[in-house]
């Protein structure tokens, strides 16, 4: 039996939102005390992954992904960074649901950043390919996001409100294999 290649594509995905609450800190007057990060303010961030990422869940109805380059950017600045992490597609378990989990550094604080993206009614997602177009998932915004530091300096929490292809944009989903 002859092997071929697979064209892999390196895809990448921005997403966007506002962090809403910091957990430990609370929603005080940035002006007044000293906060990680105001609430209200704006976030924006990225991920890649290969549009032929191999399936690392054998659960037909779950799908486990090798995602890489993982940022987070606050007020212009990097705040997150991960050099991997997951991605998690679930379909009709019972909801559909698309997650990004990254464990990396925001500054010299060890921090876990999760993007949890759902459909309650199980209909956004057809399988547990791997989505490699942005527009796959915008029925399943606004997601939640959550930043959390190791040290409990600050724990972030907000919505996703957007996502879009910013590299390798293309194609529906991964097939599976036969």
């Amino acid at each position: 039996l002859a092997a071929t290649a697979v064209d892999a594509a390196l895809i990448q995905f921005s997403f966007s939102g506002t962090v809403e609450y910091d957990a430990i800190n609370g929603c005080v007057d940035p002006v007044v005390v000293v906060v990680v990060v105001a609430c209200g303010t704006a976030f924006t961030g990225s991920f890649s992954f290969a549009s032929a990422a191999s399936d690392g869940n054998t659960d037909t109805n779950l799908g486990l992904y090798a995602a890489s380059a993982i940022s987070l950017t606050i007020n212009g600045t990097e705040f997150f960074s991960a050099a991997n992490g997951v991605i998690n597609v679930a379909n009709d378990i019972p909801q559909d649901q698309y997650g990004l989990l990254a464990t990396g550094t925001a500054g010299a604080t060890v921090a876990v950043l999760s993007i949890l993206l759902e459909d309650l009614n199980g209909s956004a997602l057809g399988s547990d390919a791997l989505p490699l177009s942005a527009s796959a998932l915008s029925p399943l915004l606004p997601g939640t996001f959550a930043l959390c530091a190791s040290d409990d300096s600050f724990q972030l929490q907000g919505v996703v409100d957007s996502i879009t292809c910013t590299l390798g944009c293309g194609g529906g989903e991964v097939p599976e294999p036969s």
